[in-house]
Protein backbone atom coordinates (compact mmCIF):
# COMPACT_ATOMS: atom_id res chain seq x y z
CA UNK A 1 0.00 0.00 0.00
CA UNK A 2 1.28 3.45 -0.78
CA UNK A 3 0.32 6.97 0.16
CA UNK A 4 -1.23 7.80 -3.22
CA UNK A 5 -3.93 5.12 -2.72
CA UNK A 6 -4.88 6.65 0.62
CA UNK A 7 -4.77 10.16 -0.81
CA UNK A 8 -6.93 9.22 -3.80
CA UNK A 9 -9.50 7.59 -1.51
CA UNK A 10 -9.56 10.65 0.75
CA UNK A 11 -10.02 13.06 -2.17
CA UNK A 12 -12.80 10.93 -3.66
CA UNK A 13 -14.73 10.74 -0.39
CA UNK A 14 -14.27 14.41 0.47
CA UNK A 15 -15.34 15.61 -3.01
CA UNK A 16 -19.04 14.97 -2.32
CA UNK A 17 -21.71 15.54 0.29
CA UNK A 18 -21.41 13.51 3.50
CA UNK A 19 -22.20 9.80 3.04
CA UNK A 20 -22.47 10.20 -0.77
CA UNK A 21 -19.10 8.65 -1.68
CA UNK A 22 -17.16 5.91 0.03
CA UNK A 23 -13.78 4.29 -0.49
CA UNK A 24 -11.95 1.35 1.02
CA UNK A 25 -8.23 0.57 0.74
CA UNK A 26 -7.23 -3.07 1.25
CA UNK A 27 -4.43 -3.10 3.85
CA UNK A 28 -2.43 -5.95 2.32
CA UNK A 29 -2.80 -5.48 -1.45
CA UNK A 30 -3.30 -1.71 -1.52
CA UNK A 31 -6.22 -2.14 -3.93
CA UNK A 32 -8.72 0.71 -3.66
CA UNK A 33 -12.48 0.33 -4.03
CA UNK A 34 -14.71 3.33 -4.73
CA UNK A 35 -18.51 3.64 -4.49
CA UNK A 36 -20.98 6.44 -5.07
CA UNK A 37 -24.58 6.68 -3.90
CA UNK A 38 -25.50 8.67 -7.03
CA UNK A 39 -24.83 5.91 -9.53
CA UNK A 40 -25.07 2.78 -7.42
CA UNK A 41 -21.93 1.54 -9.18
CA UNK A 42 -18.73 0.46 -7.49
CA UNK A 43 -15.32 -0.27 -8.95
Amino acid sequence: MNYSNIGDAFLFVSSAAPFEHSAVVHRITGETFFASENTGDSE
